[in-house]
């Protein structure tokens, strides 16, 4: 006897490049949460040891591991509040500035306080550890902005100031440097201003942009080329080239207060007031993933191999979501109910067998599961069979296997029959499948087959319900929005052939004959 052929479930590519990165964010698990005293105005991840976060609070940093929820250690040498506690590149050193005017910087495996780098007179809110001009070391130089309207550079092993510029007219509390580009400083004040620095020379900036707003936080994108800047309930991006605006996108309602980068660069992951941390596709500048908080967020930070992420907020609340790992024991989650019941045979429940050296082991065969739709065709029930392809969740989730299943319809000749004869609720399911996909280039052809067999079969009684009336409406609304599409991109297509055949004629165009006559006297001559 043969066996019964299953439907092939085709398979296409992603029309959204930030369906990746929706689905990887959004395996967040359960948040883990640490109360503590004051707001958390940074959180930084060690570079070298992606399980450890620097969280800034009030007057002290402490460092968690995020992956024991324990605390590692805290630093607590600070008669003031504290802002920005951030790690060097190594992971040995800690710099951290203060209400009083000073940057202290720390070795994190003793907690012993370093150096004391003062000389500017406001408050520091940001600083952080400048790179290595040979490139890929850890430097030994510290950056700091400070509430005096100045951004100064100093030397560690001399506690010197190395540049000091003066081009802000109002508090700095945003600033940022590039691994990639270690000469060039940047810096956000509240003067709606965003500068940057060049350290080989010049005390003026080299660059000035104008983001509209009191910047709260400034960004380099990996690569070095991009800046982004944060202020009021805007994201702006700007190229470090020319200084010019590339985009400008508002993910958040209320301020913007921290951005940080993840999935490699791919995306900009912000965080504000409004209490939602939202992660940007930087190649589409739209928004992939979103998640809410229960309270403002000041800070973010996310783990080195983005697998976890790390939120500070306004009440000092301290959440940390870690990505569920799936369990997987012969193609079955330990944690469902057929590997359970697969796992939890009564006769061998309390029974153990351990086979001697010499004994054959017969596993196990694995059962093959049949889907529901495979077994109702294999019943010859095909409209049985579309309507389990078109509950919402495959349909939403699965449209391959609602396509899939259309196409062996028409391969059997049975789809006319399947969309025949059907009630009310089992027509707005089909219509409203074809509605949503008739726009997509990859079941456009199909849907437009069934939207045929749909208005021949019930088109003609039209006013059986208020429902299907509305959704057939939808359908000619939607056919008439992509001609008018595809009349616009057909007169754009012609457009630019013109301009490319004028351009192709110009270049093919012969060179002009040029004719000699020669002199009278070879004239003569001849």
């Amino acid at each position: 006897m043969s066996r019964f052929k299953r439907t092939e479930i085709l398979q296409f590519p992603s029309t959204d490049q930030g369906d990746s990165q929706k689905g990887y964010w959004g395996q967040l698990g359960e948040p883990l949460t640490i109360q503590e005293y004051g707001a958390i105005n940074t959180v930084h991840m060690c570079p070298t040891n992606t399980s450890l976060a620097a969280c800034t609070a009030y007057s002290k940093v402490q460092l968690y591991n995020v992956d024991t929820m324990e605390l590692h250690k805290s630093i607590t040498k600070f008669k003031d509040m504290c802002f920005s506690g951030r790690w060097r590149r190594d992971g040995g050193l800690l710099c951290a500035g203060t209400g009083e005017g000073v940057v202290k910087v720390f070795d994190v495996n003793t907690k012993t306080l370093l150096r004391v780098l003062s000389g500017h007179k406001g408050g520091v809110q940001a600083c952080d550890f400048v790179c290595d001009r040979t490139g890929g070391g850890t430097g030994t130089g510290v950056v700091s902005w400070s509430d005096d309207k100045t951004v100064k550079i100093w030397d560690l092993p001399t506690e010197s100031v190395v540049n000091t510029y003066t081009g802000h007219e109002d508090y700095v509390r945003a600033g940022a440097v590039s691994v990639d580009q270690p000469d060039l400083v940047v810096s956000g004040g509240y003067d709606h201003r965003v500068l940057v620095w060049d350290r080989r020379g010049g005390e003026g900036p080299t660059l000035t942009m104008d983001h509209g707003a009191p910047v709260e936080a400034v960004l380099v994108l990996p690569g070095g080329g991009l800046v982004a800047s944060a202020g009021g309930s805007l994201i702006k991006i700007w190229d470090m080239v020319g200084g010019r605006l590339l985009a400008s996108v508002s993910p958040h309602h209320k301020t913007v207060t921290s951005l940080c980068v993840s999935g490699g660069g791919k995306c900009l992951v912000s965080g504000s007031l409004d209490r939602q941390v939202v992660w940007t596709d930087l190649a589409t500048f739209r928004q992939v993933f979103n998640k809410q908080t229960p309270a403002s967020v000041m800070s973010i930070g996310v783990g080195g191999r983005d697998n976890c992420l790390v939120v500070g907020m306004l009440d000092g609340l301290v959440q940390v979501h870690k990505r569920k790992e799936d369990n997987v024991v012969d193609g079955m989650r330990v944690d469902t109910k057929r590997y359970k019941k697969a796992k939890s045979h009564k006769y061998l429940k309390h029974t153990q067998f351990t086979p001697s050296p010499g004994d054959l082991v017969v596993g196990e065969g694995k059962r093959d599961i049949e889907l529901r739709h495979d077994f109702l065709l294999r019943k010859f029930e095909y409209s049985k069979a579309l309507d389990a392809v078109l509950k919402p969740y495959v349909a939403r989730r699965k449209p391959e296997y609602t396509y899939s299943l259309m196409m062996e319809l028409v391969r059997r000749e049975g789809l006319k029959g399947a969309l025949a004869g059907r009630e009310e609720k089992q027509l707005c399911s089909v219509l409203q499948f074809v509605n949503k996909y008739l726009a997509d280039s990859r079941f456009s052809a199909m849907m437009l087959h069934v939207a045929n067999l749909l208005i021949e079969l019930y088109l003609p009684e039209h006013g059986m319900s208020s429902s299907v009336d509305t959704l057939f409406n939808d359908m000619k609304k939607r056919l008439d929005r992509e001609v008018r599409y595809m009349e616009t991109l057909m007169e754009l297509q012609g457009a630019v052939d013109l301009v490319l055949s004028a351009g192709n004629r110009d270049a093919e165009k012969p060179s002009a004959v040029e004719h000699r006559v020669g002199t009278v006297s070879a004239v003569a001559g001849v």
